[in-house]
């Protein structure tokens, strides 16, 4: 069951990204509410999450002296408002599931590789394409209409492509050689700079060393990661 939901978190993935990526987090939470029963058993205590539970709360005391008003909720449109909370409940699910994938068989464990990976190529080579030809699809897809959300969504999903590169990278060249994992390497973080560039995103490259940090650290720690 936990493998069939995750398969399908991967193959809406690029479906969910062309139409703006707003509803990645609630995909995300829905996964892992349906998965809880297999991850709250495997919940332990890790030392990293005293640095997540660090970040929160600073970016939490911040928002106190902020000149922007808090707001935790828009009950109008049920959504979230508090990016604080967003992000901390985004972490949360994340988590929850990082959890549940240790109870997948090797068998589990490698379909949903498979879809992750289909996904992942996809929306990279899409996004790519948005980045590059931006005018003419955002003419095409909001015709007679302000550009505002056409941007934004290209915007949201470059940062998306830049967090999930490393982990894109570590999927495509896992068991293979030097040469043909140098060659990945070097396109995808060209790609991901390049895409970065055009949409003036330098948080794209900030996102992109967070998430190479987070890679090294399954690197480094293959039988622990982030479990």
């Amino acid at each position: 069951m936990t493998a069939a939901i995750l398969c399908f978190v991967f193959a809406v993935w690029p479906l969910v990204a062309f139409l703006g990526g707003s509803a990645f987090s609630p995909l995300t939470g829905v996964a892992a509410l349906a998965t809880a029963h297999k991850s709250i058993p495997r919940l332990r205590f890790r030392y990293y999450m005293v640095a997540f539970a660090t970040f929160i709360a600073f970016a939490a005391a911040s928002a106190f002296w902020s000149p922007r008003p808090v707001a935790l909720f828009d009950w109008s449109s049920l959504s979230v408002r508090s990016e604080v909370l967003r992000w901390g409940l985004l972490m949360l699910a994340g988590g929850s599931l990082l959890a549940a994938v240790q109870g997948l068989s090797e068998r589990g464990i490698k379909l949903v590789l498979r879809f992750a990976t289909v996904a992942l190529i996809v929306h990279f080579l899409m996004v790519t394409l948005m980045a590059v030809f931006a005018a003419p699809l955002i003419a095409f897809f909001y015709p007679g209409k302000p550009t505002d959300d056409g941007v934004q969504n290209i915007t949201r999903n470059a940062m998306f492509m830049a967090a999930a590169a490393p982990f894109l990278i570590l999927a495509v060249t896992e068991g293979r050689g030097r040469i043909f994992t140098a060659v990945i390497v070097i396109g995808v973080v060209v790609a991901v700079s390049g895409v970065s560039m055009l949409r003036e995103l330098d948080a794209g490259y900030l996102t992109l060393a967070a998430a190479l940090g987070c890679y090294l650290v399954l690197r480094a720690f293959p039988r622990d990661g982030f479990r």
